[in-house]
């Protein structure tokens, strides 16, 4: 009897890894209707946890500190906001910003970056809005987008326009060393990095031209991975769980796909364009996988010891 107990917990433990790895984490992402939503990774429980009149773009998170950042405009705010993960507390950071779009956060430097795409401006603050400086100079900037940012190796990457076409460009932190990585796109929206693997992955919209891309964080070895879809807009990923999520604004659609571009499926419809997007784990996900891990390396060891003694 004690040994049935044994194995049905072992077993359970399992399980339950097994299934929080179905669904671990969160996706939230902002649309041009002016909400802040958010998921379950696998597209269940749908929340809105904002919803204003006006245009919500790029979206990040200090899960550490359970906070949201947002850029945007609505009939009363106009800039970057910030609130709770469950959309209580929400402060306007910066106001009388035009048409801020991406978003990006360095939380070891506790300063927050974003585009300023009519103004042509990548600007960053600290996490509560003052010392607002120019990150990357006006002089280099046409149009940028999103943003996304490697601390590690202090560069600042977006997507946006040369002057000459579109491409995904970086700089260092402090603006300087300005770089066209990938040239000759479409129209660039969202961009992700993968710091693990030194890769990154960007979505262009241009119609006829609709993929999602990634190459080496140099630029170099650009691949398609995903071609055809409809108007892809903010991107993120879960890089541990070997998953990208991506906004389809015209469709109104959360989608997502294993990193190669394979096994790409819709999670969510019925949205209003949705924009920016970002991934966050769920904070209990990596430790009941873990325990489940643990329950089967014991079960395992467990029958591995009683052949051994059997043989004997």
């Amino acid at each position: 009897m004690k040994r049935f107990f044994k194995h049905c917990v072992l077993l359970l433990l399992i399980l339950i890894g097994a299934q929080t790895c179905a669904h671990a984490g969160q996706i939230y992402w902002a649309t041009a209707a002016g909400e802040i939503q958010r998921a379950n990774a696998d597209g269940t429980n749908v929340e809105t946890l904002v919803d204003a009149v006006g245009g919500y773009w790029g979206i990040a998170l200090d899960a550490a500190n359970g906070k949201m950042y947002w850029a945007g405009s609505s009939t009363d705010r106009d800039g970057i906001m910030r609130a709770d993960l469950d959309g209580t507390d929400m402060e306007e950071l910066v106001n009388d910003l035009r048409d801020a779009r991406g978003v990006a956060l360095d939380l070891s430097g506790e300063r927050m970056y974003w585009t300023n795409t009519p103004e042509e401006k990548i600007l960053s603050a600290t996490l509560d809005g003052t010392d607002i400086q120019e990150a990357v100079p006006s002089s280099y900037l046409w149009a940028p987008r999103y943003v996304a940012l490697d601390i590690a190796s202090e560069t600042i990457y977006w997507t946006g326009f040369t002057g000459s076409g579109h491409a995904v460009r970086s700089a260092n932190l402090d603006g300087t060393n300005v770089e066209n990585l990938v040239t000759g796109l479409g129209s660039p929206m969202g961009i992700a990095l993968d710091l693990e693997n030194e890769k990154m992955y960007w979505a262009d919209s241009k119609a006829g031209f609709s993929k999602i891309r990634r190459a080496n964080l140099d630029g170099t070895e650009v691949e398609d991975i995903l071609v055809d879809p409809d108007s892809p807009r903010g991107i993120t990923l879960d890089v541990n769980g070997g998953k990208m999520y991506w906004a389809q604004s015209s469709t109104g659609s959360i989608w997502r796909a294993n990193l190669d571009g394979t096994g790409s499926e819709t999670i969510i419809t019925g949205l209003t364009s949705p924009q920016g997007i970002a991934f966050i784990p769920e904070p209990g996900s990596l430790v009941l996988f873990g325990t489940g891990c643990l329950g089967l390396f014991g079960y395992i060891l467990l029958r591995w010891k009683r052949k051994c003694v059997s043989r004997t």
